[in-house]
């Protein structure tokens, strides 16, 4: 069964349906998960103390949560080992604002930015772009706009910049989290100079890898 946005194989036993993910990034999780980020309270009195990131499994990967915006919105993240920046799902369909019932079924998780009264627009410095083909989508487009935000692990908060989601496709399944949470480095052939928000809580030493 190919289902729009990710590629699953499917299999039927006597008393169960299995999904599998045909994904590169499950078998990265798991040899990584060892390592994965842990944040530290805010505070000078805090220093030390460490809070670990909560991992759900899901049939795509690991998921943490984590909250976005002012207001805090609380998002299921799925923790990418092969992405490097923060992919946010938003109201944002056929680049129309607000517009989210055109692209995205019911049950999505998703940012409303809208609602948040930190969300700024970064698109005088890093332009929109677009991926086609991705390891998200495949041959449909991947779309996102930049954009900065108050991002929340456990007790910390930065400003982070985000990859907004402008969908350009009609969703054919919900995704069990609202983000991507990328902890992938930026290679030197990438050539890019977009501040990470890995690399933002890691170099106030909110997480440590």
């Amino acid at each position: 069964m190919n289902l729009r946005g990710w590629n699953f194989l499917t299999t039927n036993t006597p008393s169960h349906k299995y999904i599998t993910i045909m994904q590169t990034q499950s078998v990265l999780l798991l040899a990584g998960v060892i390592s994965l980020a842990t944040a530290l309270p805010s505070g000078s009195s805090q220093k030390g103390k460490k809070y670990d990131m909560p991992l759900t499994w899901t049939p795509f990967g690991f998921t943490s949560p984590i909250t976005l915006g002012t207001p805090p919105q609380t998002l299921s993240s799925f923790v990418d080992w092969t992405w490097n920046s923060l992919y946010v799902v938003t109201t944002k369909c056929l680049g129309k604002e607000n517009n989210k019932d055109e692209c995205l079924v019911p049950e999505q998780q998703y940012f409303n930015q809208s609602k948040s009264k930190t969300y700024k627009n970064l698109s005088a410095k890093y332009p929109s772009e677009k991926w086609n083909p991705n390891h998200f989508f495949f041959d449909l487009d991947l779309l996102v706009d930049y954009r900065q935000d108050i991002e929340t692990i456990g007790r910390s908060s930065a400003p982070v910049r985000i990859q907004a989601a402008d969908f350009q496709f009609e969703q054919e399944f919900e995704y069990p989290f609202g983000a991507v949470y990328g902890l992938s480095p930026v290679f030197p052939e990438q050539k890019s100079t977009l501040p990470l928000p890995r690399f933002t809580f890691t170099k106030q030493m909110l997480i440590s890898l």
